[in-house]
Formats: structure tokens, C-alpha cells, sequence
């Protein structure tokens, strides 16, 4: 397969099970290079049910089931609901608001200031030809440019 034919909205690709990432596969690769005490990566529903995303947790707990890796910690990316996701810039007010009005947060969560999201900014600009017309609506609206949610998951 072409690395052009395994583009985002390619649906027919994407939903071939073929393509998922065995569990074994990504223990493997991560096994190779760690060197820190805590992984993050993404939720079960893979932030936009991209089956990489989805396949990523999975891997990691495969991995984390070895008693020699059992001093890791796992976080996860929360995924959130539609509307609260492409809210931008005023993703922190809306978290702020939540947690003092109806629920004090119960995992890690990370507020973006102005600086944050340019640093977030100039990253992305370091990957420019994947700057397609969909990515900049992530950079200009997404919740996940200005606030994170990480839930801690225990592996037993």
C-alpha cells in the first residue's frame, strides 16, 4: 500500500481491519525505545475513532501487561462530545466554568494560555504539508489546542 493511499477520509481503507495495528506490534515498537516512566496517548475512542488512535491504548496496555513494564503509567486523552470539541479558544472558559459550577475535575487537566497555543501552533507548522484544509479548522477550533483532559488507567 502506498503511504498516499492511507489518507484521512479514506474510508475505504481505514475500515478494512486489515490495517489496524495489531496490539503485539505496537508493545513491540514501544518496548524498543522507552525510556520514560508515563505514556500518554489517546482514549479508546481514538479522539475521532481514527483507527490508529483506537489501536494506540491498546497496545500499550498489551505492553504494560509484561511484569517488567508494570512501572509504567498510562494516561489517556479524553474524548469529548462534538459540540465541546470544536469550541477553541473558548474551550477554557467552558472547562473552567464546569469544574467550579458543577464538578471539580477528577483527572489531570491541562489549560492552554495564549503562549501554549503558539507553541502548539509553531509544532504544527513544523509539519506543514499535513496542514491540509481540515487540520487548520483543528488549529483554529479544537478543544484539544487549549485544554487536555488525561485519565490514568491501571492495568492489572
Amino acid at each position: 500500500m502506498e503511504s498516499g493511499d492511507n489518507c484521512e477520509g479514506c474510508q475505504a481503507v481505514h475500515s478494512h481491519p486489515q490495517y489496524f495495528a495489531c496490539e503485539p506490534t505496537i508493545a513491540d515498537s514501544f518496548s524498543k525505545c522507552l525510556f520514560h516512566r508515563q505514556i500518554l496517548t489517546f482514549d479508546q475512542h481514538g479522539i475521532s475513532n481514527h483507527p490508529n488512535h483506537i489501536s494506540l491504548p491498546a497496545g500499550i496496555r498489551h505492553l504494560m501487561r509484561d511484569p517488567q513494564d508494570q512501572h509504567l503509567r498510562l494516561f489517556t486523552l479524553k474524548t469529548v462530545p462534538m459540540l465541546p470539541k470544536y469550541i477553541g479558544p473558548f474551550s477554557h472558559i467552558v472547562a473552567k466554568l464546569w469544574s467550579s459550577i458543577v464538578q471539580t475535575p477528577k483527572h489531570p487537566t491541562f489549560v492552554a494560555g495564549f503562549k501554549d497555543y503558539q507553541t502548539a501552533l509553531q509544532a504544527m507548522y513544523q509539519h506543514w504539508s499535513q496542514l491540509v484544509w481540515f487540520r487548520w479548522l483543528y488549529v483554529l477550533f479544537s478543544r484539544y489546542m487549549w485544554v487536555n483532559e488525561w485519565v490514568p488507567v491501571h492495568v492489572a
